[in-house]
């Protein structure tokens, strides 16, 4: 962060856009250095995705082919990309690469999309999707193909936005959900549409919630599910109100300007943020869906703050941020994130 700090004043300072480009890129590949030579320890879930690649090693094609070898639970695009990795190298491979794509995929987005790449930077990492992308690496890279959908919603272009939600399908299957934003982007975004969404999303919580749940699986004879419903736990509910707090905060910024094509996708996924976040306060699996949508904060926040022409009103956003995603990164990283921290490098 300290270092990301200090790019970004040299680049603020750089006269040539150029220099510009060039102390963002060096901020992104640092990024993307400590992701690819972290331990193999790093992240709960990491032990798990190198065996796969080790099981791999030990093994050819065609007994992939013939199904006598078989992972349960994991897409066949996931596989795939894991025999790739074999061919070119060992379990190191796998981090490196999928470090390269991950931190690339974002570091795309941002130059494409956000009129502050460095406050997106840093909102990427204080919200821990840096960290997250440590640990789950196969929804992250679902979520990093997903990445390269969003101009095709803007363009309205079907056939080319459903291609890449389906190739990001066979990494992580719950990425189908992505294609919500399809649907749900033409719709203006007004006064209207947003108390409509604010309130849904409110009373989905606290009218509906586990009764609803509880009576559909009742209905479904699916009452062994019961199981997955929870009450707010885990940070859910603070991460729901969040969201809630931005979301309001942008439509009372960005009156004129929501609905310019940019602003209004990522703005829409905010919405959907909040929709879906609040159906995982009852039910967790939610919470990974949430993922896919609330990506969009670390473009949306500087999008908005970046409507406000004066200077002065900008800093004075900027600071007002940075001191709440501080204070939210500090609260999320009091839970272990994952095994993610404390970070170590790899053992040489």
């Amino acid at each position: 962060m300290v270092f990301i700090l200090l790019a970004a004043i040299c680049s603020s300072l750089a006269k040539k856009g150029i220099y510009k480009d060039l102390f963002f890129q060096i901020a992104a590949f640092l990024l993307f250095l400590v992701m690819a030579i972290r331990d193999e320890s790093v992240g709960t879930d990491l032990p798990k995705y190198l065996d796969i690649v080790n099981t791999i090693g030990y093994s050819n094609f065609s007994d992939f082919l013939s199904d006598s070898l078989s992972f349960p639970g994991y897409e066949f695009g996931w596989i795939i990309i894991n025999y790739i990795v074999v061919i070119f190298g060992s379990e190191r491979m796998l981090l490196v690469t999928s470090s390269a794509f991950y931190i690339y995929s974002f570091y795309r987005l941002f130059s494409r999309y956000s009129t502050l790449p460095f406050l997106s930077l840093a909102i990427f990492i204080l919200s821990c999707y840096y960290f997250s992308g440590m640990n789950l690496l196969r929804q992250y890279t679902a979520i990093a193909i997903l990445l390269f959908s969003l101009q095709y919603v803007i363009d309205r272009s079907f056939g080319k936005f459903i291609i890449i939600v389906l190739l990001a399908t066979t990494v992580h299957q719950t990425a189908i959900c992505f294609s919500l934003i399809y649907f749900v982007y033409p719709i203006k975004i007004s006064k209207k549409y947003l108390l409509m969404t604010v309130i849904g999303s409110v009373a989905i919580y606290i009218f509906f919630g586990n009764f609803l749940f509880s009576r559909a699986l009742a209905l479904l004879n699916l009452s062994k599910f019961e199981k997955y419903i929870i009450n707010g736990e885990n940070g859910g509910l603070t991460f729901f109100f969040f969201i809630l707090t931005f979301v309001l905060a942008g439509s009372l910024l960005t009156v004129q300007e929501r609905n310019n094509p940019k602003i209004k996708l990522f703005y829409h996924m905010m919405i959907l943020a909040l929709v879906i976040q609040s159906f995982s306060l009852t039910v967790a699996e939610f919470a990974r869906v949430t993922q896919y949508f609330f990506l969009s904060f670390s473009v949306y926040l500087p999008c908005v703050i970046s409507t406000k022409k004066q200077p002065v009103t900008r800093l004075f956003f900027i600071c007002c941020s940075a001191i709440l995603m501080i204070i939210y990164f500090i609260l999320i990283s009091q839970n272990d994130m994952n095994g993610v921290i404390p970070y170590k490098f790899m053992q040489i």
